[in-house]
């Protein structure tokens, strides 16, 4: 196979499939895989869409070694349970994969493959969640400073923050406020000022 390929899926739960043990039956509908339509087409007057192939049960058995009676016991097969449909008319018939696009899902519209452009939606959910951030109220951040006797300025501390828009110094948000009112009572205590640029637009309000 030295020649560019083109690829099915195969997904693992195939080995829990009914007809996964019955040789004929697989081979059968891993052929059908292979040659269905990945898009769609017309042939001799009729529309085959996607997950549709044209064939016949001669040309079936030539193309998988298969017998024709055995052809048509493996279609028979997947007919009683829902894998496959056929439609025949004078001259050929159409062999309809139902579910096709279960098993052969297509990328998004961008040509990202489908695994990848999953994986960026889930990033992106999860950049969403991280950058969600919930204010505190100004009752709730003095409950903690009283509870923990804590030496901070309300409404500095809450100013600051505020122009952060909820954020740290570094971009992060701030979801333990309880640890972060207690770095500032010690910054307080020990005569640590924040960063003059970030400080100064505070005094001000003073």
């Amino acid at each position: 196979m030295s020649t560019k390929s083109t690829f099915i899926k195969l997904d693992r739960n195939i080995l829990c499939w009914g007809w996964y043990k019955d040789i004929n039956t697989f081979k059968l509908f891993l052929h059908l895989l292979l040659v269905a339509n990945i898009k769609d087409a017309h042939f001799m007057g009729h529309l085959i869409s996607r997950g549709q192939h044209v064939s016949s049960y001669q040309n079936l058995s030539t193309l998988t070694g298969l017998s024709i009676m055995e052809v048509r016991t493996a279609i028979k097969h997947l007919k009683a349970t829902h894998e496959l449909s056929i439609h025949s008319t004078n001259k050929f018939t159409i062999f309809t994969i139902k579910n096709y696009d279960v098993y052969q899902s297509t990328p998004s519209s961008n040509n990202i493959p489908s695994s990848l452009h999953h994986q960026q939606l889930k990033n992106t959910k999860n950049q969403k969640n991280v950058e969600k951030v919930v204010p505190p109220t100004m009752d709730f951040l003095s409950s903690l400073i009283a509870t923990n006797s804590l030496n901070v300025n309300l409404q500095k501390f809450f100013s600051y923050y505020q122009s952060l828009n909820w954020h740290n110094k570094n971009g992060i948000p701030v979801s333990d406020w309880l640890a972060t009112l207690r770095d500032w009572s010690n910054r307080e205590l020990n005569g640590n000022q924040l960063p003059l640029s970030n400080y100064n637009h505070l005094a001000d309000e003073e």
